[in-house]
């Protein structure tokens, strides 16, 4: 089947000027205005993941420039960046449905924690914050992920048990501290600053 190129690219680009269109509407609008932008938004946004999902596998359009384009563009909604959604989502497939992303189940072995953490964390959003913590450690201490202790798994053994004894110590006192963080962050970047902006406070 071929790829329909040119009709990728018109959802793409009438996706962004939408997306942008509820971004602006509900910076400028009063609270039920914002809300239903937001909804508005979701389902945008849906499509522009639907089309970054495409990028990702090469058959958003034949042309590698314009796929891997539209690509980085429609990745920076989120925010990612298309390289890295790239590995982690082919890395996906890889691992699909083995133990290494069996997030819903855990052996007797297996910490319940980190498995919890795991699964609430996707379905919660705390991936989001993951990504652009990855993207700016990459680019300042890309030198890191290059070192060979780094690559061993001693490494791996070490930072596990050191954030094992941490859970241990605070359990649901580190949940809490990161959902009020959550909370703080959402509510001061998605409804305070932009009513804030909207009003001319300042």
């Amino acid at each position: 089947m071929a790829i329909p190129g040119k009709l990728n690219i018109f959802l793409a680009v009438l996706a962004y000027v939408v997306a942008i269109f509820f971004l602006w509407l509900a910076s400028h609008s009063p609270m039920v205005i914002l809300l239903c932008s937001a909804i508005g938004f979701s389902f945008i946004a849906n499509t522009i993941f639907s089309l970054l999902h495409e990028s990702v596998h090469g058959i958003f359009h034949k042309d590698l420039t314009k796929n891997n384009l539209f690509g980085c563009i429609s990745a920076a909604f989120f925010p990612t960046g298309f390289t890295f959604q790239k590995i982690c989502h082919l890395g996906h497939h890889r691992r699909n449905r083995t133990d290494a992303e069996m997030f819903d189940y855990y052996y007797s072995h297996d910490n319940k924690f980190i498995k919890f953490y795991r699964l609430y964390g996707l379905l919660t959003g705390f991936y989001w914050l993951v990504i652009p913590m990855g993207c700016l450690l990459y680019l300042f201490f890309k030198n890191f992920y290059k070192n060979k202790f780094f690559k061993a798994k001693i490494m791996f053994l070490k930072l596990k048990n050191k954030f094992s004894d941490f859970i241990k110590k605070y359990g649901w006192k580190a949940a809490f501290a990161i959902f009020i963080y959550y909370l703080i962050r959402d509510v001061s970047l998605y409804l305070l600053l932009p009513w804030v902006i909207a009003r001319n406070v300042f």
